[in-house]
């Protein structure tokens, strides 16, 4: 399976989505970010970083990998469309800001001629003192996220992550929520609902944890 996770808005969570994929689903990892945080915890043949203007290598049907991209689609930017072309899916993260939603509808609108298939993850969502009790999809960020996808074309699934500091220690330890959890029971209890959301999105891409 060949996944891009992509939104031309940077801080919506590409990264630390890109990184569960590889650490829960062993899944190699190309990357067209200036900053490379990937090939200290990746053997070589399990990562590919290349420049804007170089096209990723076609990667064959039976290797899973994740492009974790950035940069703005153009003609140009080879790396990127290279990425989209030959993925599956493209998993497009957008959170409740007027400028990534306003950055995540264009990504879509972009990649709409030439993706298979988008999914959009909701992220970042937190709940208000009012919203406690209620569903994630029923949060005000969730529908704020979904009625703008659904604008631009409403059989886009759009799925929801909540917000969690723990984002942070993913990055910086090349971990995640699943592996955490199989260290700490406490964290596991704490983390319930982080893990069947992130276990949804992995079913919604045909991986199952």
């Amino acid at each position: 399976m060949r996944l891009t996770i992509y939104s031309s808005k940077g801080g919506v969570g590409k990264t630390p989505l890109s990184i569960l994929f590889a650490v829960d689903k062993g899944f190699a990892v190309g990357c067209n970010e200036s900053t490379d945080i990937y090939s200290g915890y990746l053997d070589e043949d399990m990562y590919l970083l290349h420049e804007l203007d170089e096209e990723f290598p076609l990667i064959p049907d039976d290797i899973d990998i994740v492009f974790d991209m950035a940069g703005t689609l153009s003609k140009y930017d080879h790396a990127l469309v290279s990425a989209i072309r030959q993925s599956d899916i493209v998993i497009v993260p957008i959170w409740n800001n007027v400028n990534s939603i306003k950055l995540g509808k264009n990504t879509i609108r972009a990649i709409a001629d030439i993706s298979k298939r988008i999914i959009v993850v909701a992220t970042k969502l937190e709940r208000t003192a009012k919203e406690r009790g209620i569903s994630w999809e029923e949060t005000a960020d969730f529908r704020a996220v979904n009625e703008a996808v659904a604008d631009v074309n409403p059989s886009i699934r759009v799925l929801p992550l909540k917000f969690s500091k723990v984002y942070d220690r993913i990055c910086k330890e090349f971990t995640s929520f699943h592996k955490l959890s199989e260290a700490s029971a406490m964290f596991k209890s704490g983390q319930k609902e982080m893990l069947i959301q992130i276990e949804d999105i992995y079913k919604e891409v045909g991986c199952h944890v």
